[in-house]
């Protein structure tokens, strides 16, 4: 994903919580994200949790939680402190759309269906939970 990334112009690194990565080099890409060096941080789940970047504005799950606890730790790396976030699902059909809708009435937050066109996200029906 790093590489996809970087062919399109966004500066991107890795951040895991594999023991490929030591403490340091996961240390240097938090800082490095932090002073806005890099554009974005590709991240494993493990990786992600307690990491607290201030002004982070989007999340991306390309793959999906397996349930409403961790889709908490993963999207709230974003939106912190009453700050405005954007948690972006990438599902692949109806079955994977339904988990998110799950989370979305669990959690009590509006989950839009959503194009990619020209570049733009288009929302084509929003279903907002109360």
């Amino acid at each position: 994903m790093v590489e996809k990334l970087l062919e399109k112009g966004i500066v991107a690194a890795e951040l895991s919580g594999s023991d490929e990565h030591s403490k340091v080099e996961r240390a240097e890409v938090a800082r490095l994200f932090r002073e806005g060096k890099i554009g974005c941080v590709v991240s494993t789940e493990l990786a992600a949790r307690g990491y607290d970047v201030p002004g982070l504005t989007h999340v991306v799950n390309l793959d999906l939680p397996t349930d409403a606890s961790h889709y908490v730790h993963r999207s709230g790396r974003c939106g912190r402190g009453g700050r405005p976030g954007v948690v972006v699902n990438i599902a692949s059909g109806h079955k994977e759309w339904g988990v998110v809708a799950r989370f979305g009435e669990a959690l009590k937050f509006p989950v839009y269906d959503v194009d990619l066109r020209g570049g733009e996200l288009l929302i084509l029906d929003k279903r907002e939970t109360n």
